[in-house]
Formats: C-alpha cells, structure tokens, sequence
C-alpha cells in the first residue's frame, strides 16, 4: 500500500513539474506578447509625432515663407 501511495506521489510530483514547466512557458509567452505589443505602440506614437512635427513645420513654412525667420 505505502509502495501505490509512492509511486502516485511521485506521479504526481511528475505531473506537477511538467505543467508547471508549461506555464512557465506559457506566461514567458505572454510577457513577450505584451512587449512587443507595448513596442508596437511606441513605434506608432513615435510615427504620429514626427506626422504632427511635419505638419507643424509645413504651415510655418507656408505662413513666415521658406526661409524666413530662421537665424
């Protein structure tokens, strides 16, 4: 009986390992998923300001004239 009981422990501590195993690897997913998801996110806010740089340098240019007020 003692020697069912063992083997089940040690079954389960098996079994205990590889999901764990498993969800280590499954929240390392997650984290990188996110990363890059945040990195995406940069990217685009980083896109829209230098768009709204140029847009901004446009119409100066267009109401002082190329050139004009430059040191």
């Amino acid at each position: 009986m003692n020697s069912i009981l063992a083997i089940i422990a040690v079954l389960l501590g098996i079994l205990n390992i590889i999901t764990g195993s498993k969800k280590a690897k499954a929240e390392k997913r997650l984290r990188d998923i996110e990363q890059e998801h945040h990195n995406e996110k940069l990217k685009l806010i980083e896109k829209e300001r230098e768009a709204a740089r140029n847009r901004l340098r446009d119409l100066l240019e267009h109401y002082r004239g190329p050139g004009n007020g430059k040191a």
